[in-house]
């Protein structure tokens, strides 16, 4: 491939790892561009083995590998901060208005990331909200798509609490109590360390 064409589909394959999938107008969204040009960049993604197809959010959807996809989000987000933070911006832009339990988890995800005290305050709204009303499946996605978080390591203190809590809280419901010792403790010390009296609690 040219030069140019080469940079294109690396920002192209960067943005559609940045959420956990990925269609022409979310692509879009993402890249700042037009809704035909995401679609030519798209077909040309779907060439590479590690792209997927993902028809539980529409036929045209796909997803970068899972190794892949947090290997490419780790990366931006030591080398290429800034980038990173755009896009998420972007992606927590874009799904604010959906509010589709997917579309809530997407949200929630990227507005942690981009606005950590206020997404953690969202995100302690969400949960508590979810953990009474919502179905368990809803609550448990919640919760699984948010740990990938803490494995990354790319949150501030604050957020990681509120994960930590929210994860472990999920365990909890499932049954799973024996589980959450070592999120508990986590959760602990850096509320902590942070004086953060509500993670305490």
């Amino acid at each position: 491939l040219p030069e140019k064409k080469r940079i294109q589909l690396k920002q192209a394959l960067q943005a559609t790892a940045v959420p956990h999938w990925c269609d022409s107008m979310l692509l879009a969204a993402l890249l700042q561009i037009s809704t035909n040009e995401a679609d030519a960049v798209l077909t040309q993604l779907k060439n590479l083995k590690i792209i997927e197809s993902f028809r539980a959010r529409g036929a045209q959807a796909v997803n970068v590998h899972e190794a892949t996809r947090l290997l490419l989000r780790k990366r931006m987000a030591q080398d290429e901060f800034r980038y990173f933070q755009a896009l998420s911006t972007r992606a927590r832009d874009y799904f604010e208005t959906d509010l589709s339990p997917s579309g809530r988890i997407e949200w929630i995800y990227h507005y942690l990331l981009t606005d950590p005290e206020k997404g953690a305050i969202a995100l302690r709204a969400l949960e508590q909200n979810w953990s009474n009303q919502a179905y368990p499946e809803d609550y448990y996605a919640l919760a699984f798509n948010l740990n990938e978080l803490l494995i990354q390591e790319i949150l501030t203190e604050l957020a990681q609490i509120e994960v930590l809590l929210c994860v472990g809280n999920a365990k909890v419901s499932r049954g799973q109590s024996t589980q959450v010792e070592e999120l508990a403790n986590k959760a602990l010390s850096l509320s902590k360390k942070a004086q953060y009296r509500t993670g305490e609690a």
